[in-house]
């Protein structure tokens, strides 16, 4: 190759990480051949990804993961290699959706694996490849930052705060990544490794370069915007200092730099900088472009790079009025690309596209509109693509251009469609569809039209438009794509179904008619089957829940649907619904075992979309349905229920509204399955908030509720075995997971929010139990559904969590008021009387350590004998009565100093209770029921007054 070295350590201007070799620090082990094939698979699954597979790749990596947790679950390398993976193919996922809200969930999909995996402490923080997880965690944060600071451009306060909380996490994910690569490189020099070390301190010093272009990004979004640029110009310039200039990096450093002098107003710096770029980095890299020199990757990368200089210079050209001058600069970067037979990538369309507004902006719409149309459909579903249909629907919205040919019409009712402008999208749809007039034009485009328009239409809610156009486009489907299955079917059942749902909207004679002919046009279609099935649901659909009559009537019309129809593994599963809605447990799940046995039956295998589409539609309600079945009470088999939900998403992946409800499933499972699961339970429920998110609530109150009560449940046993610092961490875990509830559920349930106080008190976190009690009253202290005891029950929590803190001044005053208004209270009196006059109790060492409390210990005397006197009958011998005897003999103790004669009667009573219980009750214990043996925890505090008041 003639042209000089590159250097691209990750980096594509785009804002893409790289593919980096998954397993490049893992050796398989010795003779480990399954370890060797699971890895494999994961750079297939890569491999998947880049090939914009993403949805097979998402099941690849996901069901490689699950053999390694089960065939190599040892093999902490390689288990972080599948969450790395998994994180790089949202990534990818996320460069190539034109739906704003679709990238940023899979930003944050990613995200969300690199932070588990970068987390100090996390199962992977000491492996070598937390290089490569902190980069692409970076990377991904920029990049989400990125995209939510677009979105502040548009006024949006929220997306501004994102935004910059992202590009500071993102920040700090570099400064990390700095000190790991140069911790490995030092690492690699002492290991006699000198290339791996130099590689190594490449990548960290690149640091230098990512966060001065995560700076530049930054300023748009932050508060201290110039100190951003100016930080973003001394990193940069930081980085040139350590890299050559026969580098393509160098280059891209120096682009960035001058972008940051054009934001900070300094346009000569800016321009000479920008140009730099062009003479000496043209002949240097752009030269070679196009002869073979580089591998295609590359080409693309050194095209983004000169694409975005030349893109910059044109839009200064053009702030500073020289219109003519950008124009010209526009043209000779479009020339360069179709001399050299280089394809636009994304940089090149964004550059288009910012010009396109700048064209508009200076009333040059027609200009303007012809570059965005270009993107749109050069850009297909990338961002850049999505922008472009945009910008061409709010051109037109706003009467700025007025568009004739049906491919701008098309782009611009997918624009509509995106930003879910339904009407205006079936519109635009619909004018497309009216002005092809080609043959080619229509085979091109009218199915696809009139399918928009139908979907459009359902969106709004008008069934009998929808049915229409469906109509059309099933006629044009006939005319055009003869025997095209893909076209026809779901033509034909959108049709029919529209025309089903505006019957059942009017129940109108006359739409009846249209249902009827609809099904009587597919029957003629030689689509009867479906029909049939079809039907079989709308039985199914009219039964009541104990119908059993109805649910038998429709089981018979889905066992008559044979099993060459394109829907007969849906009937499979409706079947086994009726059978379980009829109250045939047993048969039913024999009938979901058929379509497992089904889908794991390679000779059955889909050969096409519309055969694997409807594959997962059957197996992703098979699944959930059957779980459902095992989960329950009464049937109670969660390990069966977990082997059916396991990679439930990455086997149907186009079902995403069943995924939430699967993620759910696996909590649920998880926290029926026992102690063991409680970990897993607590994964599955955090992967269900992070899935749904704030809108569906449902599920999240749902499985946080069962994940609370089986951590409670295991933080029990683990007390009933001895293990309290278990015990308690369990403790805390439940509480957690039970605010996460009552949060979910929106505070609804007063009892719950109680509880979870009381729990945070249970695991020594009585600040967090302060807040839970405070808001409890909070909301619900004015309700007039809920007793005055209720309100009392809250008051006392928030008193103990006052006192647990020390802070005895609050508490004196809820103590107080407690007393005033339930003076015969046990539990008041009990709480009160600690609260006013302190405690003994026995710390983590066995040292017994006096609380102080309020200081009010004549008040806190006379409550402990109250409570004495009340319990010396029947209740001898229960936790209040050995507490009123210890505290009375305690706050007589603790008022020595003031009044040495309490300490001559507290020590005359505790001789008197040795003489009447010998070794404190040991021996009289014997008779009592178990849940009376207070003894053992009492005794050691009548042991510590014993030595600390004198002997009369």
């Amino acid at each position: 190759m003639n042209g000089p070295s590159f250097l691209l350590i990750g980096l594509t201007l785009g804002g893409a990480l790289g593919s980096l070799p998954v397993s490049a620090a893992v050796s398989p082990l010795q003779g480990d051949d399954q370890a060797a094939l699971l890895a494999d698979d994961l750079r297939f699954a890569e491999s998947l990804a880049v090939s914009r597979f993403y949805d097979i790749a998402d099941e690849v990596a996901s069901n490689t993961a699950a053999s390694i947790e089960r065939l190599a679950k040892d093999n902490v390398e390689l288990a972080g290699d599948a969450s790395l993976v998994k994180a790089r193919i949202a990534k990818r996922r996320s460069e190539a959706t034109s739906d704003t809200e679709a990238r940023l969930a899979a930003l944050t999909e990613a995200i969300t694996e690199l932070k588990d995996w970068s987390t100090p402490g996390s199962d992977y923080a000491y492996l070598d490849r937390m290089v490569d997880a902190l980069e692409d965690l970076a990377g991904a944060l920029r990049e989400r930052g990125t995209v939510l600071a677009s979105k502040a451009a548009t006024g949006d306060a929220t997306a501004r705060a994102d935004a910059d909380r992202d590009f500071k996490e993102a920040d700090e994910a570099y400064k990390a990544l700095y000190k790991e690569a140069g911790d490995r490189a030092a690492q690699l020099e002492g290991d006699n490794n000198p290339d791996a070390a130099e590689a190594m301190t490449a990548r960290s010093n690149t640091t230098y370069y990512l966060r001065g272009l995560n700076a530049v990004e930054w300023a748009d979004v932050a508060s201290d915007r110039d100190f951003r640029l100016e930080e973003a110009i001394d990193l940069l310039d930081e980085f040139m200092w350590e890299v050559s200039e026969d580098t393509l990096i160098y280059y891209s450093a120096l682009y960035e730099q001058g972008r940051a002098l054009a934001k900070l107003g300094e346009m000569d710096d800016a321009r000479d900088i920008l140009e730099n770029v062009l003479e000496l980095g043209e002949p240097a890299f752009w030269e070679y472009v196009g002869q073979g020199e580089y591998p295609p990757a590359l080409e693309r990368v050194i095209a983004g790079l000169f694409d975005s200089v030349w893109g910059y210079l044109a839009l200064l050209d053009a702030d500073e009025g020289q219109l003519a001058a950008a124009s010209a600069r526009i043209d000779a970067m479009l020339a360069e690309h179709e001399s050299k037979g280089v394809a636009m990538g994304r940089d090149g369309h964004r550059v288009l596209l910012d010009w396109a507004e700048k064209l508009n902006g200076l009333g040059k719409t027609s200009d303007a509109t012809n570059f965005a149309q270009r993107v749109a459909e050069e850009g297909g579903s990338t961002p850049e693509g999505g922008r472009a249909q945009r910008l061409l629907s709010e051109w037109v919205s706003g009467g700025a251009v007025t568009l004739s040919s049906p491919d701008a019409l098309m782009y611009a009712a997918s624009g509509y469609y995106t930003e879910k402008k339904y009407g205006d999208a079936a519109f635009f749809y619909q004018r497309a569809a009216a002005l092809l007039s080609t043959p080619e034009e229509r085979a091109e485009m009218a199915f696809n039209a009139w399918m928009g328009a139908g979907r459009s239409h359902q969106r709004s809610g008008r069934q009998l438009e929808a049915a229409i156009a469906y109509e059309e486009a099933l006629t044009t489907a006939d005319e055009l794509h003869s025997g095209d299955i893909n076209k026809l079917e779901p033509a034909a059942l959108l049709m029919y179904q529209a025309y089903a749902g505006r019957y059942t909207e009017s129940q109108n004679a006359f739409d009846k008619r249209l249902r009827d002919a609809a099904s009587q046009r597919i029957q003629q279609m030689g689509l009867e089957l479906d029909v049939q099935f079809q039907k079989a649901e709308e039985t199914f659909g009219e039964c009541t829940e104990d119908d059993v009559a109805c649910f038998l009537a429709a089981l018979a019309e889905f066992e008559a649907v044979p099993e060459s129809s394109s829907n007969y593994e849906r009937s499979i599963v409706y079947a086994a619904r009726c059978l379980d809605a009829a109250g045939r447990t047993d048969d039913a799940l024999a009938r979901y075992g058929i379509m497992e046995e089904r889908a794991n039956d390679s000779t059955l295998e889909p050969t096409n979309d519309a055969t694997r589409n409807k594959r997962e539609i059957a197996l992703a309600q098979a699944r959930y349905y059957h779980a459902g079945v095992l989960l329950r009470e009464e049937v109670a088999r969660p390990q069966e229920a977990l082997a059916i939900l396991e990679d439930f998403e990455a086997a149907v992946p186009s079902q995403d509204s069943f995924h939430p409800r699967a993620k759910w499933q696996r909590v649920v499972a998880h926290a029926m399955a026992g102690d063991d699961h409680v970990e897993q339970a607590e994964a599955a429920l955090q992967m269900l908030i992070e899935d749904v998110g704030e809108d569906q609530p449902s599920f999240i109150s749902s499985g946080a509720f069962r994940v609370a009560n089986a951590l409670k449940t295991a933080s029990d046993s683990a007390a009933a075995a001895g293990d309290l610092t278990a015990s308690r961490d369990l403790q805390k875990r439940a509480a957690d997971a039970m605010w996460i509830y009552v949060e979910a559920s929106g505070f609804t349930s007063f009892v719950n929010m109680l509880t979870t106080g009381e729990w945070y008190l249970l695991a020594g976190e009585p600040a967090t139990a302060e807040r839970i009690f405070s808001k409890a009253l909070e909301v619900h202290g004015d309700s007039n559904k809920l007793r005055e005891s209720d309100i009392d029950n809250a008051k006392m929590g928030l008193a103990r969590a006052y006192d647990r803190q020390q802070d005895f001044a609050r508490a004196r005053v809820e103590w107080k008021q407690l007393l005033a208004t339930n003076p015969r209270s046990v539990s008041i009196r009990l709480g009160a009387a600690r609260s006013l006059g302190g405690w003994l109790e026995v710390d983590d060492s066995g040292q017994v350590i006096e609380i102080p409390g309020a200081g009010d210990y004549q008040e806190a005397h006379v409550i402990w004998v109250g409570l004495y006197k009340d319990n010396r009958g029947s209740s001898k011998y229960t936790s209040t009565w050995w507490q009123s005897k210890l505290g009375t003999i305690d706050s007589w103790y603790r008022q020595r100093a003031a009044d040495p004669e309490k300490a001559r009667q507290a020590r005359q009573l505790l001789d008197q209770l040795r003489l009447l219980l010998p070794n404190y009750d040991e021996d009289t214990m014997e008779g009592l029921a178990e849940d009376l043996r207070y003894e053992p925890l009492y005794k050691p505090l009548f042991r510590y007054l014993e030595r600390k008041l004198p002997a009369n």
